[in-house]
Order: structure tokens, then C-alpha cells, then sequence
């Protein structure tokens, strides 16, 4: 399916990646900016003065800028650095580990919300021929009014349930929907993720 939307845990992964690229370029900076760099300037010019003449400039300015040693401020500053890259690297691992729990709970959770609904199918259906029985024995006079009571309350209780795991089917689906970052979930129970 397509993604309509980004989960709150995806959104946070994707924010804890964008830090580790911004941590390895500062590595990268802090680390170059103690190395030899080399320059290289050009201008050219014509300048043209009325009844005197032309002239034409050229310039070029090749310069190499080293370092000097500023004791070991740099190797800190490199630590540094790397240390922030190390963090970054580390959140973004322990989001992402976070985002995979959410996705396989939902899952799980959406599959006994899926089992859950065929077993209150099955009460529903088992409650409904009882209730069918009780009714006939009670119109024979095989049965009192409280089996016929007993038997419809069954039936009732049975219809509740199964409500119930419908609504706790297509919250678990929404869930996942929601782990995965907004992909549609199954459609319907026969389906898998």
C-alpha cells in the first residue's frame, strides 16, 4: 500500500537519522579543519582610458594555509565529535529497535484481535441455536420461561462480545496502520500484514 502519513515513532526515526548525518559532517569538519589547505585566486582585468590607451591586468594567488599546532585542542575537538557521531548513531539504533517492538506488537495484537472475532462468531452463532432450541422446547412446554430467559440473555451477552472484538479487531488494525507509518492494514481478517 502507499504511505498516507508517518507515525509518530517513524517521524522520530527519521529526525534521529537527519542528527547522525548532521554528527558525521561535523566529524568530517572538525577533522579537516586541522589539515593543509591550498587556495588558488584569479582576476583578470582591462581597464580602456580615452585618447591614452589600453590596459590589461592579470592576477593569480596561489596560497597554502597550514595549521599551527594549538596543542591538542584539535584530538579534543575530533573526540568530540566523534563522541556526538557514536551518540547520534546510538539513539538512531535504539529508535529504530523501538519502531520494529511497536510494528510486531501491533501485529500480534492483530492477529488475536482476528482470532478473537472468529471465536466470538462461533459463541454468537453456538448462542443463537441454543436460543432457537430453548424457544421451541418453550413453546412445547419441554422448557421454563427461565431456560427460554437464560437462553436469550446468552444470545445477548454473545452479540455484545462480538461488537466488542470488532471494535477491538479494528482498533489493532489502526494500530498497526498507525506502527507501520500509515501503510493501510489488512482490509479484512483473512488477510495478513
Amino acid at each position: 500500500g502507499s504511505s498516507a502519513g508517518i507515525g509518530a515513532a517513524s517521524a522520530e526515526l527519521l529526525a534521529a537519522k537527519a542528527q547522525e548525518q548532521v554528527a558525521a559532517a561535523k566529524l568530517e569538519a572538525t577533522r579537516g579543519s586541522g589539515l593543509p589547505t591550498l587556495n588558488f585566486d584569479a582576476n583578470a582585468g582591462h581597464t580602456q582610458v580615452r585618447n591614452v590607451g589600453d590596459s590589461s591586468q592579470f592576477s593569480a594567488l596561489l596560497s597554502l594555509d597550514i595549521p599551527l599546532f594549538a596543542g591538542f585542542g584539535d584530538r579534543a575537538a575530533i573526540h568530540q565529535a566523534q563522541a556526538a557521531l557514536d551518540s547520534a548513531r546510538a539513539n538512531s539504533d535504539d529508535l529504530r529497535s523501538q519502531v520494529e517492538l511497536q510494528v510486531w506488537q501491533a501485529y500480534q495484537n492483530l492477529r488475536t484481535a482476528a482470532v478473537t472475532l472468529d471465536t466470538s462468531a462461533a459463541q454468537l452463532k453456538s448462542a443463537q441455536q441454543a436460543a432457537d432450541v430453548s424457544n421451541a422446547r418453550y413453546k412445547s412446554g419441554l422448557d421454563t420461561i427461565l431456560d427460554l430467559l437464560s437462553a436469550q440473555t446468552t444470545l445477548a451477552n454473545a452479540r455484545v462480545q462480538q461488537v466488542q472484538a470488532r471494535l477491538d479487531w479494528a482498533a489493532a488494525r489502526a494500530a498497526l496502520g498507525h506502527a507501520v507509518g500509515g501503510l493501510k492494514a489488512p482490509a479484512s481478517t483473512t488477510e495478513s500484514p
